[in-house]
């Protein structure tokens, strides 16, 4: 009795129910295979923009390091002395530190710092001559690449990111010319 109640139990279940599918048909695997691999196409095809995004953004954010640590040189130096500066070409490696030569380290930045004669002009006072305009020039020099043109205007395709700022005298009083 045992065994005819196994058995017809095994019978129920294995029956086939209609309107039930027991799996996918190989059409189906097939449209879903080739839908997975068009998605993983499209996204292969935007990994080196990404990458592209993502050494642009680093660059970016050494050379900015790198322009702040030289904009605060110039900030505490004395006054009298800003002119030593002008036209400087400093070294950076891939983290923006600093370094001593060209060839010294894994040089991958250069800089440059530029006094030009425009003169700090103040709504209401005139020509303020205790202030000064800078211009740090910043490139991405690798070894072996040639040398930055630092004054290329025009339609010539810069090498270099500029940060313009401006250094104050604060040990006199402004007095104005003109």
């Amino acid at each position: 009795m045992k065994t005819m109640f196994i058995h017809s139990l095994h019978k129920a279940r294995s029956r086939h129910r209609p309107g039930v599918d027991s799996g996918f048909s190989l059409v189906e695997v097939v449209i879903a295979l080739g839908i997975v691999a068009t998605v993983m196409v499209a996204l292969m095809a935007l990994l080196p923009l990404g990458m592209d995004a993502l050494r642009e953004s680093a660059n970016l954010t050494v050379q900015s390091r790198i322009a702040q640590d030289l904009i605060g040189d110039v900030q505490q130096a004395d006054w009298d002395t800003l002119t030593r500066y002008e036209n400087e070409l400093r070294y950076f490696d891939g983290e923006g530190t600093t370094l001593e030569t060209a060839g010294s380290g894994t040089r991958l930045y250069s800089a440059k710092i530029e006094f030009p004669e425009t003169p700090i002009t103040l709504p209401g006072l005139g020509q303020n001559r205790y202030a000064r305009k800078i211009v740090i020039k910043v490139a991405f020099t690798p070894p072996g690449q040639e040398v930055v043109d630092w004054n290329s205007t025009g339609k010539t395709k810069k090498r270099y990111k500029e940060y313009p700022t401006v250094v104050t005298n604060l040990t006199k009083r402004a007095k104005t010319s003109g």
